[in-house]
C-alpha cells in the first residue's frame, strides 16, 4: 500500500488487503467486521481487535489520509536554511574526477568579511548549516577563524581531502567540534593514489587517526567519489570505515563536470557496475547492518520519509551553494552560468531568497514529476519525485526527462520493499 502523495509505505497480507479495500469512506469499523464476519463465519467481535490494531499500524505508517486534492509545491518552498561554500579553488591534489577544475588556475579566495558576513546573514535568517568545502579549504590561513566563527551559530560541515590534517588542524577542529567529510576514492593505495596521487592515501588515513586522536571520531563522514577505477572496492570501504571507527559513510556517483567531463569514457563506470553496487548496498547488505552509517549513493532512492519531509527530498530551494567568486547557484550540481542567481558581493541574502530566478528554478525542479510522462504514471513517484533534476541536465540538456538510472530504480523499489517486509516477519517469527 502507498501513500498517495508521501514516500510513506506498508506491506498487507491478504486479510489486510480485505480490510483496506472495505475503508471506502462509507464504512466504520463495526461495518467492516460485519462484513468479515459474514465472509469467515467469525463473531465481529472476534474479528475486531485485529481489524483495529491493523488499521492503527497503517495510522502508525502515516498511510491514514483525508480525501483530498493532491498537493502542490509552493513559492514558500523557497526558504534558505543552509549554505555550501567554495572557501577556495586551490588544492593540493589534481584528482582526475575534480569537479571543480584544474586547481592550478584557481581565481582568488572570496574574502573573509565577506564570508562572515553570509555567516550573520543565514544564522539571522534562522539557517542551520554551513557547509565548507573547495578546492581544498585548509589552504586557507584563516579557515580557524572562518570556522569558530561559524560554529558559533551554525551547525558546520568541513569537507576536505585530510591530506593536511596535522595533529595541530585536529586540535583547531576540535575546538569548535564540526562534521568533518574525508574524501577516499579506495581502501588501499593503489585504488585511491590512482585516482588522487601517489602518496595521499597514506596522507589521508594519517589524517583521520588525527582527527579521531583528536576526539573528533564521531563527527567524522568518508566520502567516495563511484568510479569505473574504483567501484568494485566499494564494499571494501565500508569495511575500511567500521575498522577505522568512521560511523558514516557516503557514495557519491560520478558527475560530468569539471575534469570528469572532457573524459567521460575513461572515469564513467557502466550502468550495470551501478546495479551491482547499488543491489548489494541497498538489498544484499542489511540496512542498519553493521556501526556504519551508509548511503549508497542512488539519488531518488527513499524507502523512508525524513522526519522533516515537506514536499520533495531535493535540498534545492533550501541551500545554495556559493562559488569562491561570491557567485550563488541553486545546486551544487547545477552552476552553469545559465542557473547563476546573483553574487553575494552585491546581493544580501534576503534579497537572494526572494529571487525570482531561484523561486522559479525551484519550483520548475520540484514540479517535474507531475510534468514527465513516465513519472505521471509511475507508482513510485512520490518516492523518487523524478529523482535528481540535474542529473538528466548533464546527461540529456533538460530537466523535462529521467535519469539514466529511473527502470533500475523502479525495480529497486520493488524488490526492497518486499524484502524489507520479508525480513520484518522473519524477525517477528524469530522472536
Amino acid at each position: 500500500m502507498l501513500h498517495p502523495e508521501q514516500p510513506r509505505w506498508l506491506v498487507a497480507n491478504r486479510l489486510g488487503k480485505e480490510v483496506i479495500d472495505l475503508c471506502d469512506g462509507m464504512r466504520d469499523i463495526s461495518a467492516i467486521c460485519r462484513v468479515l464476519s459474514r465472509r469467515y463465519g467469525k463473531k465481529p467481535g472476534e474479528i475486531a481487535p485485529d481489524v483495529k490494531a491493523f488499521l492503527e499500524s497503517l495510522h502508525e505508517a502515516g498511510l491514514m489520509v483525508e480525501d483530498r486534492p493532491p498537493s502542490q509545491a509552493s513559492p514558500d518552498r523557497v526558504s534558505i536554511r543552509g549554505v555550501f561554500l567554495h572557501l577556495t579553488d586551490r588544492c593540493n591534489l589534481r584528482c582526475i574526477h575534480c569537479y571543480v577544475g584544474e586547481g592550478t588556475k584557481a581565481g582568488p579566495d572570496p574574502p573573509a568579511d565577506k564570508i562572515h558576513g553570509l555567516i550573520d546573514e543565514l544564522a539571522d535568517m534562522g539557517g542551520r548549516s554551513i557547509t565548507m568545502s573547495g578546492g581544498e579549504p585548509l589552504l586557507r590561513r584563516d579557515w580557524p577563524d572562518i570556522v569558530r566563527h561559524a560554529g558559533e551559530r551554525l551547525t558546520v560541515t568541513l569537507n576536505t581531502n585530510g591530506t593536511l590534517v596535522t595533529g595541530s588542524v585536529a586540535g583547531q577542529l576540535a575546538e569548535v567540534g564540526p562534521h568533518i567529510q574525508v574524501s577516499l576514492d579506495g581502501p588501499d593505495p593503489e585504488t585511491h593514489d590512482g585516482i588522487r596521487g601517489k602518496g595521499t592515501f597514506a596522507s589521508a588515513l594519517r589524517g583521520i587517526r588525527a582527527l579521531t586522536d583528536a576526539g573528533l571520531g564521531e563527527n567524522l563522514i568518508l566520502s567516495m567519489t563511484l568510479m569505473k577505477q574504483n567501484i568494485s572496492k566499494a564494499p571494501e570501504m565500508i569495511d575500511l570505515a567500521v575498522s577505522l571507527g568512521i560511523p558514516k559513510i557516503r557514495f557519491l556517483p560520478l558527475h560530468r563536470q569539471g575534469r570528469a567531463r572532457s573524459s567521460p569514457a575513461a572515469l564513467d563506470a557502466s550502468l550495470d557496475d551501478y546495479f551491482r553496487w547499488f543491489r548489494h548496498v541497498y538489498l544484499e547488505r542489511k540496512a542498519g547492518s553493521g556501526p556504519v552509517e551508509v548511503y549508497g549513493g542512488l539519488i531518488g532512492f527513499l524507502l523512508q520519509a525524513p522526519v522533516e519531509f515537506d514536499e520533495h527530498w531535493c535540498s534545492i530551494g533550501r541551500t545554495i551553494v556559493v562559488d569562491s567568486a561570491g557567485y550563488v547557484h541553486p545546486c551544487a550540481l547545477l552552476m552553469d552560468p545559465r542557473f547563476t542567481i546573483g553574487n553575494i558581493g552585491n546581493m544580501r541574502l534576503e534579497q537572494i531568497e526572494s529571487s525570482p530566478k531561484l523561486r522559479g528554478l525551484t519550483l520548475a525542479c520540484l514540479a517535474r514529476s507531475g510534468i514527465i510522462a513516465k513519472c505521471r504514471t509511475c507508482i513510485w513517484r512520490n518516492f523518487c519525485r523524478a529523482s535528481c533534476p540535474a542529473f538528466p541536465f548533464l546527461e540529456k540538456g533538460t530537466f523535462r526527462a529521467t535519469d539514466d538510472f529511473c527502470d533500475f530504480r523502479q525495480q529497486l523499489y520493488e524488490d526492497a520493499v518486499f524484502t524489507i517486509a520479508r525480513r520484518r516477519v522473519q524477525n517477528e517469527e524469530s522472536q
